[in-house]
């Protein structure tokens, strides 16, 4: 395989997988089932939800029930007021509302908190995986890459 990119990925996920099958979890399938079950009991448990509302609210917390993706936006953006900077925390929901680009639309500057989120962003590159999203990046790219938006030398390999 000729392929950078390619290459630089199965090098990551081919080593998380030695890593797991090194340290494998206790009663895997064991996991697995009691996983299935909570899920089973959780989705579409109103009672669970009604539940998980009120504790909540009770922890000073405001919740919305939103019917689509420009509601959920919407209420956010309410939420935000006059501010013009948001710190971001890694969200698949975010992720699937497009919630930074409803953002940065709206003039407010976003800054991610998850290292490799923040690395896509200060490069202008799209995720090459949902938990590995730089990983089609090679330490040299990121380094020069880091290196022009922060305007000073960042090295691909640590002292």
């Amino acid at each position: 395989m000729n392929n950078p990119e390619v290459r630089a990925l199965r090098k990551a996920f081919n080593s998380v997988k030695e890593r797991q099958a090194q340290n494998p979890p206790d009663n895997f399938e064991e996991r697995k089932k009691r996983l299935a079950a909570s899920r089973e009991l959780c989705v579409g448990n109103e009672e669970l939800l009604a539940k998980a509302i009120a504790n909540l609210k009770k922890n000073g917390m405001r919740v919305y029930l939103v019917k689509d993706k420009n509601e959920a936006v919407n209420n956010i953006l309410n939420e935000l007021g006059d501010e013009k900077l948001v710190v971001k925390s890694k969200s698949n929901v975010t992720k699937e509302i497009e919630l930074t680009k409803a953002l940065e639309k709206k003039g407010l500057t976003v800054v991610e908190t998850d290292i490799g989120d923040r690395i896509l962003q200060v490069l202008k590159a799209s995720p090459s995986h949902p938990t590995g999203p730089v990983t089609h990046l090679s330490a040299k790219e990121i380094a020069k890459g880091l290196s022009g938006y922060y305007g000073m030398p960042i090295k691909d390999e640590p002292d």
